[in-house]
This record gives structure tokens, sequence and C-alpha cells, in this order.
């Protein structure tokens, strides 16, 4: 057990030392937006490379220095996901959209989660915020088509995955959603097997 959690405890260490170095080096310039923008854009390049505890020290060092950093804590949002920390990240979420009310992409994962937390009607919130900023949003009506599978109208579900379908014809995601249509209409489980079917292509 030594062996396997040795590199990686050394790894972190070695992160928070060069944060350390990081901050002790940029703080001479006595500007805290610099600063809390350098730790954003290490962490996001900790991020794409996989490195997910490294990227959340960073996100939370920007945090330290500016905690209504809406940037920063969108990023740890995407990162506690990634962990399947989804209380954590749902509290990111919602401290993203308080300070930016126009986060598309942010409501949208916000509405996902509380879909998938069976909320539909604070769901439907989301999906209304996203339309009204972009009323062509393909994922909001994606995410309209989740609520009524949950809510057992078929009949809306399939018209919304269709809609978002048009409005982005490449997302197979999409395309795995939209196959309830048939499948419903031959399940003797009807509304179920819908429901089912769109919320497994959620996950």
């Amino acid at each position: 057990m030594r062996t396997s959690t040795a590199p990686s405890a050394f790894r972190i260490t070695a992160i928070l030392a060069c944060s350390l170095v990081l901050g002790s080096s940029l703080g001479c310039h006595r500007d805290p937006n610099k600063v809390k923008q350098k730790y954003l854009e290490s962490g996001i390049r900790y991020a794409n490379e996989g490195k997910l505890k490294e990227a959340s020290i960073q996100f939370a060092n920007a945090l330290r220095i500016d905690h209504n950093f809406g940037d920063a804590h969108f990023q740890l949002a995407k990162v506690l996901l990634k962990e399947g920390s989804i209380m954590p990240a749902y509290a990111e979420l919602l401290r993203t959209v308080d300070l930016q009310p126009n986060n598309v992409d942010a409501r949208i994962q916000l509405g996902n989660l509380l879909l998938a937390g069976k909320q539909p009607d604070k769901a439907l919130e989301q999906a209304k915020a996203v339309l009204a900023l972009k009323p062509d949003n393909a994922d909001a009506y994606a995410l309209l088509a989740g609520i009524a599978a949950a809510k057992g109208d078929r009949a809306t579900a399939i018209t919304q995955i269709e809609h978002a379908i048009s409005l982005d014809p490449n997302r197979s995601a999409f395309h795995t959603r939209a196959k309830a249509r048939s499948e419903y209409r031959s399940s003797p489980f009807g509304d179920r097997s819908l429901k089912n079917s769109m919320s497994a292509c959620d996950r």
C-alpha cells in the first residue's frame, strides 16, 4: 500500500509547495486579480491533464484570494463532478450561477443535477433561464426532454429531444435519447420505459 500511495502523496505535496512558491512570487505584484487568474489557469491545465486533485488545489487557492471568483467556483464544480463528489459539485454550481447568472453551461449542469436528484421543477427553472439567454440552446431542450420524461409526459419528451437534435444534429447523446421514442411504443411498460431510457442517457 505504501508503494502505491507514496507517489501520489509526493505529487500532491509538490503541488502544494509549488503553489506556495507561485503565491510568493506573484505576491510581490500586489495584484490579487493577477494572482487568482494564475491559479485558475494552472488549475485548468491540471484538469485538462486529468490531474484532478492538483486542479482542485489551484482552484481553492484562487478562491482563497477571492471567494466570489465565479470562474474558479465553476471550474472546481466540474472537477468535483469528474471525481463523483456530487453534493460539493452541486454547492459550487449553485454558487456559480449566483455569481454568474449568465453562465449557461453552469445552469445546464446544475439543471441536470437537479433532475437526477428528482427535482424536475427546479431543473425546469434552470432550463428556462438558459433559454431566456439563448433561445436555441440544444442542451436546454435536452434538459426539457429529461424533465418531461421524469414527469411521465412522453409526447413532450420526444418533441423536446427531437428539437434538440434539430439544433445540434451531431450530438450522439441526443440521438440515443431519441431512441426512447420507439422503445416506449413497443414496450408494455410505457412511460416507465421512456423515463428509464432518458435517464440512462444522462449518465
